[in-house]
């Protein structure tokens, strides 16, 4: 009867998935799409804690807090990719990890204040050593993955305990120390990666390996965060007692750039494979933080021309123009590292031409004197020249897949 129990138990509660038993194929599963939802309320409320007190200094602040939680959100999901169960352990530890990102967004528009910055480190250090644990038990449970594992793990336990030590600094020192904890860990898979351990080839391959679960869940956290520029740009709209010509059009323009974002990265780079090289894959990965960081700053700058839109300032321009910069500078470099096939080669390469074109001319708009609506407008037309592209390599790839199921 024991024997029944323990059996019964474990089909339940599973150990930590083998890297020899990952599946090369698989679904993503709405835990993880649940999962996923919990950083978009951070970013929400980044966003909104950024609207109205545009400044250098407080987009430097915005960008550290969001690569902490797109640290946060890289490694949750890796684990999931590499060692999750369909299991009530994956579910125990994957709400764990939702409850603390939930107490993080509590905090996170006050963690550069001396009032917030403590509660934030505590539910951040709380996340992080979650992790640690499960990173460490994938070592135990996988004696031949222990190589990979426990150096990560170590990297993790330093990161975390750095961020618990955090909470007894001034604020302004804890910041710096979360700096140097966020730098410190984001290089350290370059590290492990490129050094030889006593781990057969065929391990360090499947351990690195980008299956198309890992690019569709990274596509999904980009729709995602396209989901949240559409949701700040409404509730901005909402608060309009009194709609104008000229707040229609700046409603209306605002959604229309957040349509031709969505149409270039899912045109040209979402549902493409990197090249299976160890820092091509790394690139690939690490490119989505700033991606994903310049939807996030888009947001705050469409829903601050929105809120204020008698107030346009030169950094109001630049928060609508430079996010939209650094999204096509970016989606230039993920392009590049795509394996594309032969015949489609030259279109991403003059996709990547547009991208530039259309950059430079964005460049030029900031440095202007335009207004809003013109600023807007001509954001929106000069997005039109990479979306062109995109729309090309679309109607090809369509055509290509009718062709074969002919």
């Amino acid at each position: 009867m024991t024997n029944l129990y323990v059996k019964t138990f474990r089909s339940w509660w599973q150990k930590p998935k083998r890297i020899a038993a990952i599946e090369e194929e698989r679904s993503i599963s709405f835990l993880e799409i649940f999962n996923d939802l919990a950083y978009v309320v951070i970013v929400i409320q980044l966003t909104h804690s950024l609207v109205g007190h545009l400044s250098w200094e407080n987009v430097i602040g915005y960008v550290g807090l969001y690569a902490a939680v797109w640290f946060a959100w890289v490694n949750g999901s890796l684990y999931h990719e590499l060692h999750g169960n369909n299991d009530i352990r994956s579910r125990f530890f994957t709400f764990l990890q939702m409850f603390l990102l939930l107490w993080m967004a509590v905090f996170v528009h006050s963690a550069l204040t001396p009032e917030g910055y403590q509660g934030f480190a505590f539910a951040y250090a709380s996340f992080l050593a979650t992790l640690t644990y499960l990173w460490w038990r994938t070592g135990v449970h996988d004696k031949d993955h222990r190589e990979l594992s426990y150096p990560y793990t170590f990297a993790f336990l330093g990161t975390t305990l750095a961020i618990l030590y955090s909470t007894q600094l001034p604020v302004a020192v804890a910041h710096q120390v979360w700096l140097g904890a966020i730098v410190f860990s984001l290089c350290v898979p370059f590290v492990l990666m490129n050094q030889k351990r006593n781990v057969s080839a065929e391990q360090i391959e499947s351990a690195q390996r980008i299956r198309s679960s890992l690019v569709e869940r990274f596509g999904l956290l980009t729709i995602i965060l396209l989901g949240e520029n559409l949701i700040s740009i409404v509730t901005g709209a909402t608060h309009i007692k009194y709609f104008t010509a000229e707040l229609v059009a700046t409603v209306s323009l605002s959604l229309m750039i957040v349509f031709a974002l969505w149409w270039v990265y899912f045109d040209f780079i979402s549902h493409r494979k990197p090249r299976q090289k160890t820092n091509t894959r790394l690139t690939w990965i690490y490119l989505h933080l700033p991606l994903t960081t310049s939807i996030g700053l888009t947001a705050v700058g469409l829903l601050n021309v929105i809120e204020h839109p008698d107030h346009f300032t030169h950094i109001d321009r630049w928060f609508v123009v430079g996010p939209v910069t650094l999204f096509l500078t970016v989606a230039m470099l993920l392009i590049k590292t795509l394996d594309v096939q032969k015949e489609n080669f030259p279109l991403y390469e003059k996709g990547i031409i547009m991208s530039f074109v259309s950059a430079i001319l964005l460049i030029l708009l900031g440095i202007s004197n335009a207004s809003l609506l013109p600023t807007l407008g001509l954001t929106l037309l000069f997005l039109m020249l990479p979306v062109f592209g995109g729309f090309k390599v679309w109607i090809k790839r369509a055509a290509a897949r009718k062709q074969s199921v002919q």
